[in-house]
C-alpha cells in the first residue's frame, strides 16, 4: 500500500485539516512515546522564542495520560532546517534516532511567517479598516516504524488593529518587531493547545506498533514495558516487513508486510516485554507488533 500525503498551507483561521490517512486503522489504551522535534522558526522569532515554544508544547503535551513525550536535543538539529517537515515523513536523523530510543511518533512542526490582510469591518456608519495578522502553526505526526506522516494538521489565528495605527517597520519588513512579539502573544497560547489536542488524538487513533528487538541472552522481546501500559496476557498481532517503497524525491518508506500470527505477553520490565507465540511462525528481529486493543 503506498500512502501518498501532502502538506497544503493554509491560512484559515482556527482550521485543522488531517491530509493523512493512517495505513492502519485502529488505536490502543496503551501510551505511545512521542519524540518533539525543536520547531522550524519560519516566523524568525529568534532561538530563545522557539525554545521557549517548544518547552511550553512538551509540557502541555506531557500532561496528557495517553503520551509519553520525549524532547529531541542534539547540537546538529539547526542544520537540518534545510529539510523542512512539510513533506512525507521526517529527516532520515531523526528517525533514527527516534527508533535507537524506542519511539512510536516523531513531531515535526514549524511556525509560518505572519500574513497580513486588510479588511473593512462593521456595519455603516461604523465601519472601520482593520489590518488582520494570521499566526499559523504546522504539525506533522510520523510514524517511526514507517517514516511516513500518519497525520497533518494547520491552525492559524488571528490578530486585528485599526489600519491607521499599524506603523510599518519599513518595505522589506512590513512589521514592526514589538507589533511581532504582541501578535504571537495573543495566539500562541491557542494554537499550542489546539495542536496539542490534535497530536493526542492522532496518536490515540493510530494503532499502537513497536519492532521487536534482539537482547542477548534474552532472545526476542516488545522494546515496551510498564511504562506504556503493557500487561502479563496482552495479544499483538505479528507483521512481517513489507517491501520498501520510494517516492518521488526519493525517500523509502519501510511499509507494514503480512500478518503471520499472534503473541502473548508472559513477562513484563519498566522498558521491555517478554512473550510466548500463539501460533507458529518464524520470528526475526525487525517485525512489527500490533497491540490487539
Amino acid at each position: 500500500m503506498i500512502l501518498v500525503i501532502g502538506l497544503v498551507l493554509s491560512a484559515g483561521c482556527g482550521v485543522s485539516r488531517k491530509l493523512a490517512g493512517k495505513v492502519m486503522p485502529g488505536g490502543s489504551e496503551l501510551k505511545k512515546r512521542a519524540m518533539v522535534t525543536t520547531p522550524l522558526d519560519l516566523a524568525s522569532l529568534g532561538p530563545q522564542r522557539i525554545a521557549a515554544v517548544k518547552q511550553d508544547f512538551t509540557v502541555r503535551l506531557g500532561k496528557s495520560n495517553d503520551v509519553l513525550v520525549f524532547s529531541y536535543e542534539n547540537p546538529l538539529e539547526a542544520a537540518l532546517a534545510n529539510k523542512p517537515p512539510f513533506g512525507p515523513g521526517a529527516p532520515r536523523e531523526i528517525i533514527d534516532a527516534a527508533e535507537r530510543e524506542r519511539m512510536h511518533a516523531v513531531v515535526t512542526w514549524s511556525l509560518a511567517p505572519i500574513d497580513v490582510d486588510v479588511r473593512r469591518e462593521g456595519i455603516w456608519p461604523f465601519r472601520e479598516t482593520r489590518r488582520f495578522y494570521a499566526t499559523t502553526v504546522i504539525l506533522n505526526v510520523v510514524d517511526v516504524s514507517q517514516g511516513a506522516i500518519i497525520a497533518t494538521h494547520t491552525e492559524s489565528r488571528e490578530f486585528s488593529i485599526p489600519e491607521d495605527e499599524a506603523a510599518p517597520a519599513g518595505v522589506d519588513d512590513p512589521i514592526a518587531s514589538e507589533l511581532v512579539n504582541e501578535i504571537w502573544d495573543a495566539n500562541l497560547p491557542d494554537l499550542l493547545k489546539r495542536q496539542v489536542d490534535n497530536t493526542i488524538e492522532s496518536l490515540k487513533e493510530a494503532p499502537w506498533r513497536a519492532t521487536l528487538v534482539s537482547i542477548e541472552g534474552e532472545g526476542l522481546v516488545i522494546p515496551a514495558g510498564h511504562d506504556t501500559g503493557i500487561k502479563v496476557g496482552d495479544r499483538f498481532d505479528v507483521f512481517t516487513r513489507g517491501e520498501p517503497v520510494t517516492a518521488a524525491g526519493g525517500k523509502r518508506y519501510d511499509l507494514v508486510g503480512r500478518r503471520i500470527g499472534k503473541i502473548e505477553v508472559t513477562g513484563v520490565t519498566d522498558r521491555q516485554a517478554t512473550f510466548r507465540t500463539l501460533s507458529q511462525m518464524n520470528l526475526e528481529a525487525g517485525m512489527i507488533v500490533q497491540h490487539r486493543s
